[in-house]
């Protein structure tokens, strides 16, 4: 049998069946799923430059049905990340492309060099930094998807503040609590 546009669709064995919306949360069903790929060419992501931190984004929320977002971060030599924080609800990992990346979970500190991984599971308390001389590349992964926005308004909020170190907090507190970035407990 030749392939066709048809046959490489994706089939539902449950699609219309009683009680088929039990199976999938409701983040995995969209009424007109597209076959086609999404591709993205080097250099052609959605890019946010915060103060000399870049947030490349690879696959946004709205790709994925909500169910994930995937980031590609490059961190200057001697960059800190965000305030240590955590999450209620998603779940984060990170995959370390170029570099090495310091990452803070609870009370341990790791170095994890090129091709390493860390999954920050909900309710870890953790931060990350580029502690070295040299540029560290790394994609992160965020489920359930929407990390973007949250970008967004850190973007937006750094546009208004000329001075980093003069920042007011609330507003950046209030944006975390927005979108799932709480605190240390």
């Amino acid at each position: 049998m030749a392939l066709s546009q048809s046959n490489l669709m994706c089939f539902d064995p449950y699609a219309g069946r009683i009680g088929s919306h039990l199976l999938y949360p409701p983040f995995m069903t969209h009424p007109t799923p597209s076959p086609r790929a999404i591709v993205i060419p080097f250099g052609e992501d959605e890019r946010l430059d915060l103060r000399d931190v870049v947030v490349a984004f690879k696959a946004m929320s709205d790709d994925t049905f909500g169910a994930w977002s995937l980031l590609e971060y490059t961190l200057p030599p001697r960059t800190d990340g965000p305030p240590a924080h955590c999450h209620r609800r998603a779940t984060e990992a990170y995959y370390v492309v170029e570099g090495t990346l310091r990452f803070v979970a609870g009370d341990q500190s790791m170095d994890i060099g090129s091709g390493g991984f860390v999954l920050a599971r909900p309710g870890l308390t953790h931060t990350f930094a580029n502690v070295t001389d040299s540029t560290t590349r790394f994609l992160m992964f965020a489920s359930p998807g929407g990390i973007e926005r949250y970008y967004d308004g850190l973007a937006q909020l750094l546009l208004l503040e000329k001075d980093l170190a003069a920042r007011r907090h609330a507003p950046y507190e209030e944006l975390g609590l927005q979108h799932d970035h709480y605190p240390p407990e």
